[in-house]
């Protein structure tokens, strides 16, 4: 399972057993979470900076998306 506390990105076990922080650097808040598991990635929004990131949740590559688009 995947959750957040809105400044850090968690994952663990369904028992709660093996929790690991996933991101805790680079994101301002985590907020709609959702994993795809046929790519092992999980995907989060954050609207503090308005942009869409990713991290692989085996080998912890971490993406950012889409950039701010300011008119």
């Amino acid at each position: 399972m995947f959750f957040s506390n809105q400044l850090k990105l968690e994952g663990a076990a369904m028992d709660g057993s093996h929790r690991r922080v996933l991101v805790n650097t680079h994101t301002h808040q985590v907020s709609g979470v959702v994993v795809d598991i046929t790519a092992k990635r999980v995907y989060w929004v954050d609207p503090k900076v308005d942009r869409v990131e990713s991290i692989d949740y085996e080998v912890g590559y971490f993406i950012i998306f889409s950039y701010p688009v300011h008119e």
